[in-house]
């Protein structure tokens, strides 16, 4: 069985076909041209016709299907007819510009027993991602498709589900698989190449942290924009069940910084989701594994300070509107009495389900000398440098799964990561308590140390 992909380019494009009727790739035209021509028998793999520099051709099965109009006296040599030019899998550089991708016989339904795969990369100062705007592959949506499916880069995507996206990538891993049983009408996505240049210190280029998208609010909390937190990470179980085990933030093109007792172990199974971060099943983002984790050295899980850990992922990431860095702390700087932003896919209340989408919540960050007040009615250790005490109102705060997560507050128009969500005492938003985070600028040396071989953005 083969994978049919239309693309849509609006340069010209040079095809290196093989030298047998292999799989192709068809510029899509958005209009249909005025002349039809006939599309010619070209020959196979023991000789090749020629074409003239104005010769274009409209494949009677698939009339919205082009073949490019070569440079002069191109020769095609892999075409034994146009017909639907599908093929068997391969690996294909894309160059900047839209593409679609559909599973065999869309509109109509895939067969049984499928089984297709597909790369495609782009050049280094390019991404690429998919948005799959029709989608209908029989199974639940659920930690796993057991039926059919479409696995894009290790995540598989099953049901009637809308939110089959990946935001931004530098390379795309897809395979399609149907038992032999049911089958239905497949699904269409849009794949989109652009450009993204590296980072200062990349190619040179600048970039900027601390950028929020707001184009339209965790416990009390409301729903985020797409988006709108470009560096809030998800932290998952590599193997098993796919559930949520904590929060993380984006600090540089290699790292994620997330709360020390959430990553105790192997960094080979851990997995990193970055981009339009989701719920239960992680749906819609980027994934990156981890390569290593570094825990502060002065972590005590006893006594709960210094709760930080730094996330080496396996690969670049690559920046764009959808993930890009928070900006690092003032050193010194104890941010009090300002009003600060906590976002997480944790519990929505103390004996409630977990969100499936990002939610946020502003909280008032204590001076510490109340904070520390405040952590001694409760019977817990305090040390100020290394701990931040924030709440809300009561039915507003952090709870079980927001752990590691960001909490950002604004300053010169930019948000700046202040701490990141560590623990609580006898449950969520409680009247009158506040939230503990792990205030950032008491480990900023050992950060920095530590992340000497990433990019930061200015």
């Amino acid at each position: 069985m083969a994978l049919l992909v239309f693309i849509c380019l609006t340069v010209g494009i040079t095809f290196d076909l093989p030298s047998s009727a292999a799989s192709v790739l068809l510029p899509l035209q958005q209009e249909r041209p005025a002349e039809k021509h006939v599309c010619p028998e070209l020959a196979g793999t023991s000789g090749a016709q020629e074409l003239s520099d104005d010769a274009k051709h409209i494949c009677p099965s698939q009339e919205n299907v082009i073949v490019p109009k070569p440079k002069a006296r191109t020769t095609l040599t892999s075409f034994r007819r146009c017909e639907n030019l599908v093929g068997e899998s391969k690996t294909s550089k894309l160059a900047p510009g839209n593409y679609v991708i559909q599973s065999p016989n869309y509109p109509a339904n895939y067969s049984d027993n499928t089984n297709i795969s597909w790369s495609f990369t782009v050049d280094e100062d390019n991404i690429i991602g998919i948005d799959c705007a029709d989608f209908d592959v029989e199974g639940y949506n659920g930690p796993f498709c057991l039926y059919d499916w479409l696995d894009i880069n290790g995540k598989r995507f099953c049901g009637n589900n809308s939110t089959v996206r990946i935001a931004s990538a530098d390379s795309l891993h897809l395979q399609f698989v149907s038992d032999g049983i049911f089958s239905r009408k497949g699904f269409s996505c849009d794949i989109v190449v652009k450009n993204n240049p590296a980072p200062d210190g990349g190619s040179g280029i600048n970039c900027t942290c601390g950028q929020v998208n707001r184009s339209t609010r965790i416990v009390g909390g409301t729903e985020t924009a797409e988006s709108e937190y470009p560096w809030q990470a998800g932290v998952w179980p590599v193997y098993g069940e796919r559930i949520l085990l904590c929060g993380g933030s984006v600090l540089s093109s290699r790292y994620v910084l997330t709360a020390a007792h959430c990553v105790q172990g192997s960094p080979s199974v851990v997995m990193v989701m970055l981009g339009n971060v989701r719920g239960n099943p992680p749906s819609g983002e980027e994934s990156f594994q981890a390569s290593r984790i570094l825990v502060h050295p002065l972590w005590e899980q006893s006594r709960i300070f210094h709760d930080f850990a730094l996330l080496q992922l396996n690969r670049q990431i690559p920046f764009s509107s959808y993930v890009s860095p928070v900006c690092l702390p003032t050193p010194g700087e104890t941010y009090e009495d300002l009003v600060a932003t906590a976002s997480g896919l944790g519990k929505l209340s103390t004996e409630g389900p977990v969100s499936d989408v990002l939610m946020e919540v502003d909280l008032y960050i204590l001076d510490p000398i109340n904070c520390g007040a405040m952590m001694h009615l409760l019977e817990l250790p305090y040390n100020s440098s290394v701990v931040l005490c924030a709440g809300g109102t009561g039915g507003k705060g952090t709870c079980f799964g927001d752990s590691g997560g960001p909490l950002v507050t604004e300053v010169d128009g930019r948000f700046v990561l202040v701490g990141i969500t560590s623990f609580g005492k006898g449950g969520c938003a409680i009247a009158d308590q506040p939230a503990f985070f792990a205030r950032v600028t008491g480990v900023l040396d050992w950060i920095v140390e530590n992340t000497a071989d990433s990019t930061y953005c200015s």
